[in-house]
């Protein structure tokens, strides 16, 4: 009867083990899920307005940001005239005074469960770039979040791509020399989609985290065919 029960007994154990290591994984990974300066800072980038009491909060604190001359991540201590030029950075921009999502740190709560949806359901696919690792995912919400403000270059007519213009992305720390290209007079529809986009990098200890109005582009566009509506 023991020689019996010990099969059971052994995987009984095999099996809390296992458990165990799972909740630890899970737990570990949530934990560097962390709402602070540098994260939102990364989607303050993607707002075209802030009211200035949430400025003061970013005011005089500690964040990362990634030196593409350096090519690593370099902190620093946020300024009047950081927080300006976040907002003035060409991308894809929210739009002011969406319910619940006044500011950088509110998407930030609701990606956060998000995340912890999808990570308890197993549906978190990391991609592993040697040095850092990605994730990426969309969600609706329940109002409009902004315009459809980035396109691939090869959808434009002919006869608007002389109207393309390579300028600078932005004055903030770290981007003195990122190009993007632009455009003007181009209709633009509305979405309720947010795309997400989360990086484990071994140079910081937390993920860090932006998201803007998703476009519904192919992952596959290279940065120089994309192009904004400005």
């Amino acid at each position: 009867m023991l020689t019996l029960s010990q099969p059971c007994f052994a995987t009984g154990v095999y099996l809390r083990t296992l458990g165990e290591i799972s909740k630890k994984l899970f737990m570990n990974k949530l934990e560097k899920f962390i709402i602070n300066p540098t994260n939102e800072f990364h989607i303050l980038r993607h707002f075209r307005y802030v009211d200035d009491y949430y400025k003061k909060t970013l005011i005089g604190q500690l964040y990362w940001f990634y030196d593409y001359g350096q090519k690593k991540f370099v902190s620093s201590k946020i300024s009047q005239i950081d927080i300006e030029n976040a907002l003035k950075t060409i991308g894809t921009k929210f739009e002011k005074n969406i319910i619940g999502i006044e500011s950088p740190k509110k998407p930030l709560e609701i990606i956060k469960n998000r995340f912890q949806e999808l990570l308890s359901n197993n549906k978190i696919y990391w991609i592993d770039n040697l040095e850092y690792k990605t994730i990426a995912f969309t969600f609706d919400y329940q109002f409009f979040v902004g315009q459809m403000n980035c396109l691939n270059k090869d959808s434009i007519l002919e006869r608007d791509k002389n109207r393309i213009k390579p300028v600078l992305k932005s004055k903030c720390a770290g981007e003195n020399a990122v190009i993007v290209n632009t455009i003007s007079d181009i209709e633009l529809s509305s979405t309720k989609s947010i795309h997400v986009e989360i990086v484990e990098t071994k140079q910081l200890p937390f993920y860090t985290i932006t998201a803007f109005p998703d476009c519904s582009l192919s992952d596959d566009i290279p940065d120089e065919n994309i192009v904004f509506v400005v």
